[in-house]
């Protein structure tokens, strides 16, 4: 049995005194067991291969991301991952212009947007994890804003 999305009964619960939405944030402490270090803003994924279930390791595309990094750890340490919410350190672009609306997959470490070609398997693979707000050109890698729903995958 599928438990599907919550739906909140409250409009508090999805708008501020304002009327527009509100993005919530979660993070949770996982352990990191790649092979390397890993900075603010790097993509990561769960590690399948680690029995304890709360292990991640450096993202790689068409593996669902577990969330953004928010501290510098060294390998085999525990870091505190962001899994919702707006981000502003997450690593993007990786050569590939992203515009403000762009879905974002995971790559090596980072997050690239998702044009083109089967945009709607990977939707429902569940390997789209965010939104750019803003916009990120050149050809290495930097830090972009984005809304975050890690939970999807």
């Amino acid at each position: 049995m599928s438990m599907g999305r919550l739906i909140p009964s409250d409009p508090k619960d999805v708008l501020g005194d304002y009327g527009t939405a509100l993005a919530e944030q979660s993070f949770m402490k996982v352990r990191n067991t790649s092979a390397s270090a890993m900075a603010i803003g790097d993509v990561v994924r769960w590690d399948t291969t680690d029995a304890d279930g709360i292990s991640v390791a450096d993202s790689v595309a068409a593996q669902p991301v577990a969330g953004i990094v928010t501290q510098v750890v060294a390998d085999d340490g525990y870091v505190i991952i962001q899994t919702k919410g707006i981000n502003s350190t997450i690593i993007t672009n990786d050569g590939t212009d992203i515009v403000v609306g762009d879905l974002l997959v995971p790559g090596a470490k980072v997050a690239v947007p998702k044009i083109g070609a089967n945009s709607e398997s990977d939707l429902l693979a569940g390997l789209v994890f965010g939104v750019a707000l803003v916009a990120e050109t050149g050809t290495s890698c930097a830090a972009g804003t984005v809304i975050l729903n890690c939970f999807g995958s």
